[in-house]
């Protein structure tokens, strides 16, 4: 029996703030995002049989990342924080929207079978910009897309049957090899001048703020009601003093179907609810194509 294709749309929509404190505003700072979209599928990988009885597997192969543009200044209008107010920033579609199709996994070369399990996520990088020039954040944001694959690539063959799932140990890892490669990529981009300068305090590089982790797994997907899964994920963000003096959340909806042009993902794209009768829905509008009847549906 073969998996089905999973026509798959992650879109991370907005940031609220919330801040704690009566002492401090925090209004229009110079937050900016780094956003990195990426799945596990049979696009690049496939599931390697070593012998039938008894089952003996493992996956093999490449993840897909998909990186963004943004950089500083990449959140119109900047994050707002204000007391007794919750604030929210939109978050600009090319930074914010992914569409894939989820392939399953080929089993063994020629087998002409395939099987499920296959991920998609997103990963968010908040970063509170100062005195870090553009040059040197372009070249810490390309050393995030080649280390969340490398992270990503390096989970891939540990994945078998006797360990299907991606653990909090395999988390941790990836979040260490991704914090020292972007790191390690914005030091060596730095002139001679700046890393003085900073030594000395008298400059100030771009700090972090937090991170957002998000993943779903076909099951999940397929699962899901036809107005999709949330997507939220929060952290707090602080001085020694007050660690939670910020929190930040993001918020999204990831929506799929095994259907790439089902009727169900198109209503729901176009922002209806499905109809519970879709045959008596059709049956009442004698229109030319699907495009009419969609727009008669609205």
């Amino acid at each position: 029996m073969s998996a089905v294709p999973v026509r798959t749309h992650v879109r991370v929509e907005n940031i609220s703030t919330h801040l704690t404190s009566t002492g401090t505003s925090f209004a229009n700072p110079p937050i900016y995002l780094w956003s990195v979209f990426f799945k596990v599928d049979g696009d690049k990988a496939q599931v390697d049989v070593k012998q039938v009885s008894p089952p003996s597997w493992n996956l093999q192969g490449a993840a897909t990342v998909a990186g963004t543009p943004g950089d500083q200044g990449d959140l119109p209008g900047g994050v707002r924080a204000s007391y007794y107010v919750d604030e929210k920033t939109v978050i600009p579609a090319p930074l914010g929207d992914y569409v894939t199709t989820l392939a399953p996994f080929p089993v063994s070369a020629g087998s002409g079978f395939t099987v499920g399990g296959m991920i998609v996520g997103w990963l968010g990088i908040l970063l509170y910009q100062q005195n870090t020039p553009a040059d040197v954040v372009t070249a810490g944001h390309q050393a995030l897309d080649g280390a969340v694959l490398q992270a990503l690539n390096n989970v891939i063959p540990t994945i078998t049957n006797k360990n299907q799932t991606i653990t909090q140990g395999d988390i941790s890892n990836a979040v260490t090899l991704i914090q020292t490669q972007v790191t390690n990529a914005i030091i060596n981009a730095l002139s001679f001048g700046d890393k003085l300068r900073t030594v000395l305090n008298t400059e100030f590089q771009d700090s972090f703020v937090g991170n957002a982790l998000a993943y779903f797994t076909d099951s999940q997907l397929l699962g899901s009601p036809p107005q999709g899964i949330p997507l939220k994920y929060s952290f707090n963000w602080g001085g020694k003093l007050d660690p939670r003096l910020y929190t930040f959340t993001f918020n999204g909806t990831v929506v799929a179907d095994q259907h790439p042009f089902s009727l169900r993902r198109i209503l729901t794209g176009l922002g209806h609810a499905p109809p519970a009768d879709v045959r008596k829905v059709m049956g009442a509008h004698v229109t030319p194509s699907l495009l009419a009847w969609i727009e008669t549906v609205r």
